[in-house]
């Protein structure tokens, strides 16, 4: 296999996300050729790792880090798959590593290019997912099919007009920082706060052939709550809110799940708030902390009186701290 030359660390402006299995061989062209192995990543024909040793919980950690640094997220949507399962401690879960790569870029709010293979025709769990962050990846099913020649032949162009930027600049890539994604994120969304919802993920859910599974929800739980970096506490904090997805807060009773639900809208709308996650974006604090008020309103109507009042109290300080966070923003972007 061809590897990168660069034998340190290397920045890529371009992550490529597609499904590693059905488009290999293009894959690798786009790293080789129109790359040249320096300008797109292209996660197995960078690493030197062992992918089949390295915990998958690493290497998601690798992933987004990655997404975070690009400039641009090139997403091919090919083949059917929804991608392979993510692993916590061997057991498979709900999320594949395609996944994380669009939870990613959808996060930080990346500009994105959405490339359709011929060959497109999305299994009901992919299908879901894109329906689910279609805030971010809008309209792919009426998007043109395109030929691998013609996919290749459009990244030949976003190569192209990086290499003249960077050249007229005379600087090298820009990489936004968080605080400068917080006013992006705001600019984008303040024109829709009066959408229909306003809860987390706009509220939408996903059926699975299982209840979530309790045990990978635990082990979850105790690795965010040793990890002090707060980029890798959301990536894991996804896992746990796609694993709960089949138990809509919305409707269910079950006091175990509605308790789960609570804790880690919670700890979202924290580590969210920490990253920077606010303005009016269906994966920010505000949104995560309606979802919250809905939840614990829930909780306290059916089990007030077996929960700790500090467990179900109304997240007012929370909320106020988010909106205080979106007007603050406003005030700077009207000056």
């Amino acid at each position: 296999m061809k590897m990168s030359k660069f034998k340190e660390y290397h920045v890529y402006p371009i992550f490529l996300s597609s499904l590693c299995r059905e488009l290999s061989e293009l894959r690798a062209r786009i790293f080789e050729d129109v790359g040249q192995g320096r300008y797109i990543y292209v996660d197995e024909k960078v690493k030197w790792r062992n992918i089949q040793t390295q915990d998958d919980l690493e290497t998601i950690d690798e992933l987004i880090k990655r997404v975070r640094e690009a400039d641009i997220f090139v997403c091919i949507l090919g083949g059917n798959r929804h991608g392979s399962p993510i692993r916590v401690d061997l057991r498979p879960s709900v999320v594949s590593f395609f996944e994380i790569e669009l939870f990613q870029a959808a996060l930080l709010d990346k500009e994105v290019h959405i490339l359709i293979r011929e060959d497109f025709n999305p299994e009901p769990r992919l299908r879901k997912l894109l329906d689910i962050l279609e805030f971010k990846f809008p309209e792919w099913i009426n998007k043109e099919r395109l030929t691998n020649e013609e996919i290749v032949d459009y990244i030949k162009r976003l190569v192209d007009k990086r290499i003249s930027y960077k050249i007229h600049l005379g600087l090298k890539y820009i990489h936004t920082p968080i605080s400068r994604l917080v006013q992006a994120l705001f600019s984008q969304r303040t024109k829709i706060t009066q959408r229909s919802s306003q809860l987390f993920l706009e509220g939408k859910f996903e059926s699975y052939n299982r209840l979530p599974n309790d045990e990978i929800l635990e082990r979850l739980w105790i690795k965010i709550s040793s990890l002090p970096n707060e980029e890798k506490r959301l990536a894991r904090l996804w896992l746990m809110i796609r694993e709960l997805m089949s138990a809509p807060y919305t409707t269910i009773d079950d006091k175990t799940l509605l308790e789960w639900w609570n804790k880690t809208l919670a700890e979202w709308a924290r580590a969210g708030a920490w990253y920077g996650l606010h303005g009016h974006t269906p994966m920010g604090c505000l949104y995560a902390l309606n979802s919250l008020t809905l939840i614990r309103n829930r909780l306290a109507k059916r089990y007030k009186s077996q929960l700790p009042p500090d467990s179900i109290v109304y997240p007012g300080g929370a909320l106020a701290s988010a909106k205080y966070s979106i007007a603050k923003r406003l005030y700077i972007i009207k000056r």
